[in-house]
């Protein structure tokens, strides 16, 4: 990685999805770029899921 650090972001997928899109949002307008944003779900959330498909295209964006 050059010297440079990967910082990790591991982010649970229950609640409501209005509020993972918005910590989504946030995490990955910050200005250091060497992030990996992991999305853990514990169960299955259609709602969820429309919203993780949005994020999916993202390299950064990894889902669990």
């Amino acid at each position: 990685m050059d010297g440079v650090n990967m910082i990790s972001i591991i982010i649970p997928m229950f609640g409501r999805a209005v509020y993972i899109s918005a910590c989504l949002e946030s995490v990955l307008k910050q200005s250091y770029e060497n992030i990996e944003v992991l999305c853990v779900m514990d169960g299955y959330s259609q709602e969820i899921n429309k919203v993780l498909l949005k994020y999916s295209y993202d390299k950064r964006v990894k889902i669990f």
